[in-house]
């Protein structure tokens, strides 16, 4: 039933050339490989959205376009965006895809966007098996947007992509060896998954994931990820591959028991995947179960758009107009999550920041349109949507000057006057963080900044002033490639919280907007 196909001629950086490479495959799916141009020109797409990274200045815009390019996508995503459980978050209606992607979350787009592309590309005979194992997928991926939020690592971006591919020799097996896929069923209820692929097909399903995946040129890191991991790794995963690989492995098992059939048992899950992944990627019982019902809910609400049901596309953007100013009055939030919406960080920090952020955006946006703000009304406006939103008690703005300096334009918070005087300071110094984050240019949040190694980088006269800070923010302005200015924010009390990755975009995203409207320099 096998049969070789060489892969592409791509070479992944850091990863061996792939020309040349055999691969064995079932033979509905080498067939698919060499004759049906459904396939590879799926494995394009796929690969042009994998390779957004989430955390380049221009990953919104770059996923906007790349949603805007396919007309049944943008409707997916609009009609997410301008859905009751989101409209809730926004003032108006949502027309931009770019504002879509920052109020339904860059990764969940991009879970999305890869979903839509692989489930409407293998549509046919087994559309139904293929959409199952979809919804699995979807499902692994959230489970892994999820995992992330509190469990940050150097490659952690790769793990809803690598969740999303888990499951990839399943839906290809079911797409095109279907007899096959049914006979692996049958055998899985005697023994294990793993011994009944091997039986039917010669090979498992991890190996046909990569091989396709490596034919489709995608980053080796994401295919070295999807190899089996350790059954218990109690002693904990010692590098970020194996980190990566285990914890896609348990988003996959997370989205298998949700979906093994009938009513689960999050209590129960929770035990089982404690035991197998609790040491290894230090997450807790009760952690386990919120994430379990926060996959569970996100899941069956997006599962609707990854292949639009007609009363689902029905349901336009127009449908709720009437209801404009009315939101509020939704019951669609459940008690908890509304009041999760007014809740702080023992640092200050508003829970809900990221939508606070959007806000403020869209804030900026009218202010902006409205054509009567001049550049010092724009700094105050933004220095108050960055103290709102991430509860900063002080912040202020310095821009360069031509006497060689950074002198204080505009402040908010306590003592605004009395602090704003000490942010004057000349352009060339020594290597405090505030010339290091300006001469790399590069945006510092600094959760901890009684810390001796921060304490020891922080300018003489603001030691003395604003020493008491328990946290720092610090992000340059650029023009084009030159540093204009810098804003500072702090908070009496630490922050472990720290800075969220789709908050980053939105703050990068304010700031731009804030250069926009500053005249260009010589």
């Amino acid at each position: 039933m096998q049969e070789q196909i060489v892969a592409g001629d791509g070479k992944e950086p850091g990863a061996e050339n792939n020309q040349g490479r055999a691969m064995n495959l079932p033979g509905g799916i080498a067939e698919a490989m060499r004759n049906n141009p459904v396939l590879p020109a799926l494995g394009q797409s796929v690969m042009q959205v994998v390779r957004i990274a989430s955390d380049d200045d221009n990953a919104v815009q770059e996923l906007a376009r790349f949603v805007l390019s396919d007309v049944s996508l943008t409707q997916k995503i609009l009609t997410l965006a301008n859905s009751v459980q989101y409209r809730t978050l926004a003032r108006a209606q949502v027309t931009s895809v770019s504002r879509a992607i920052y109020l339904i979350g860059f990764d969940a787009v991009k879970a999305l966007a890869m979903a839509t592309l692989v489930v409407e590309g293998l549509a046919g005979a087994a559309a139904q098996l293929a959409r199952r194992e979809l919804l699995n997928s979807l499902a692994a991926s959230l489970a892994a947007q999820e995992l992330i939020r509190n469990k940050r690592r150097n490659d952690s971006e790769s793990l809803p992509v690598v969740a999303l591919f888990m499951n990839l020799g399943r839906l290809l097996v079911a797409v095109y060896e279907p007899k096959a896929y049914q006979q692996i069923e049958t055998l899985a209820r005697k023994t294990s998954e793993n011994e009944a692929t091997m039986e039917v097909l010669g090979c498992s399903l991890s190996s046909i994931s990569s091989a396709v995946l490596r034919n489709w040129q995608i980053p080796q890191t994401i295919v070295s990820a999807l190899a089996p991991a350790p059954v218990k790794s109690a002693g904990g995963a010692v590098n970020d591959q194996d980190w990566l690989r285990l914890a896609g492995q348990f988003c996959a098992d997370v989205s298998a028991m949700l979906y093994a059939g009938g009513k689960p048992d999050l209590a129960q899950i929770a035990r089982k995947l404690a035991y197998q992944y609790g040491d290894a990627l230090q997450i807790s019982n009760g952690v386990l179960i919120d994430l379990l019902s926060a996959v569970q809910r996100e899941s069956a609400f997006l599962s609707r758009f990854v292949q639009m049901p007609a009363d689902v596309a029905a349901e336009s953007v127009d449908t709720h107009d009437d209801m404009a100013g009315l939101e509020s009055l939704v019951l669609n939030v459940a008690p908890d999550e509304a009041a999760e919406a007014q809740k702080y960080y023992p640092s200050g920090k508003p829970v809900n920041a990221r939508e606070l952020l959007l806000e403020g955006i869209e804030e900026m946006s009218e202010a902006m349109a409205s054509g009567s703000n001049t550049p010092i009304d724009m700094m105050r406006l933004t220095l108050a949507v960055l103290s709102r939103s991430l509860g900063l008690r002080y912040v202020v703005l310095c821009m360069k000057v031509k006497s060689g300096q950074y002198l204080p334009v505009a402040a908010n918070g306590v003592d605004s006057a009395t602090r704003k005087a000490l942010f004057t300071w000349p352009q060339t110094g020594t290597d405090d963080l505030f010339h290091l984050a300006l001469s790399h240019q590069v945006d510092m949040a600094i959760a901890d900044a009684g810390l001796d190694n921060i304490v020891q980088k922080l300018p003489g006269q603001y030691r003395r002033m604003v020493g008491d800070a328990g946290s720092l923010l610090l992000l340059p302005l650029q023009q084009g490639k030159q540093v204009i200015g810098l804003i500072y924010g702090d908070r009496t009390a630490c922050a472990p919280e720290g800075i969220t990755r789709e908050e980053v975009l939105l703050i990068r995203s304010l700031k731009a907007q804030l250069v926009a409207g500053f005249p260009a320099r010589s």
